[in-house]
């Protein structure tokens, strides 16, 4: 009796919506993308922090380099992004190579640091067996 009234209680949980909140579905708005895409990083990020403080290295990030610049807080700042993106559409929209190249650099750029800063780690935690190239799949799909 009582797995059954758990049953049609109208506020469970099933597991279609546990799916659906896994899932990810792309907005239909442009302005909705851009926080979508925030929040897909936001959510990478704290996982991968996450699973790297389990093994103990807490700042995985972090890698000693020629600039001071906090890789991870810039990523996730509200001014990154959601500035970025549209800064480089509207340049390519009025096809402004030059500035275009120069803004595509600049994101580039960070999300170099902070692969790196992913492969620094995991080369720590695997006590240098993974050593990942910065254009190499965790996960390649295709067929070799």
């Amino acid at each position: 009796d009582r797995v059954k009234n758990l049953m049609y209680i109208k506020d469970r949980i099933i597991g279609e919506q546990i799916i659906n909140m896994a899932t990810f579905e792309s907005p239909s708005k442009d302005d909705i993308q851009i926080n979508f895409i925030m929040r897909g990083i936001k959510a990478s990020l704290f996982v991968s922090k996450l699973l790297f403080a389990k093994i103990d290295i807490l700042n995985p990030f972090q890698e000693a380099s020629e600039m001071e610049i906090e890789i991870e807080e810039t990523m996730i700042n509200n001014d990154f992004i959601p500035e970025l993106i549209p800064v480089i559409s509207n340049y390519f929209a009025a096809n402004d190579i030059r500035h275009l190249e120069e803004y595509y650099k600049i994101f580039e750029f960070l999300m170099n640091k902070v692969l790196d800063g992913i492969n620094y780690s995991l080369r720590i935690a695997s006590g240098g067996q993974i050593n990942i190239g910065r254009d190499n799949f965790l996960y390649n799909t295709r067929k070799q």
